[in-house]
């Protein structure tokens, strides 16, 4: 699977609805610095997660993740805040959405898992721990 979009409304500094299709081949993202290139890519970790990884450290100030999701701006609120990105792939868009007060579907979540995922190359169960050995060490080439 591959990303097909990504669409977002009021998710950190897009007041307005965006809505970014992307190419079968590839799609380049370019603009100046503070335009909104990473949260784009922010979109996709929060629909995926339901977090931004780089906000994860609790401020001094006691913020928290939630207080940079949404858009905060001044002038108008937005009609609607919400994040949908969609994959494709087996000829399918498969949509997964999440909104201020709503987290997405589980049973989505789970299935896109195993879309994204080859399940094949993972143990079904983790494998048991055991003590790290010293490192083989091997003579480099001449």
């Amino acid at each position: 699977m591959k990303l097909a979009y990504v669409d977002l409304c009021g998710f950190r500094g897009y007041r307005q609805r965006l809505r970014l299709d992307f190419a079968d081949a590839f799609t380049i993202i370019d603009g100046r610095n503070g335009v909104g290139k990473s949260t784009i890519f922010d979109a996709v970790e929060y629909v995926l997660t339901g977090t931004l990884s780089k906000y994860d450290e609790a401020k001094a100030s006691g913020e928290t993740v939630a207080d940079y999701l949404w858009w905060t701006g001044d002038g108008p609120q937005p009609r609607e805040r919400y994040v949908e990105v969609g994959f494709s792939g087996e000829g399918e868009v498969f949509p997964l959405r999440r909104t201020q007060f709503q987290d997405a579907d589980p049973r989505r979540l789970q299935i896109l898992a195993s879309k994204l995922s080859d399940l094949s190359l993972a143990p079904p169960t983790p494998p048991p721990t055991e003590p790290i050995s010293e490192p083989v060490r091997r003579p480099r080439p001449l």
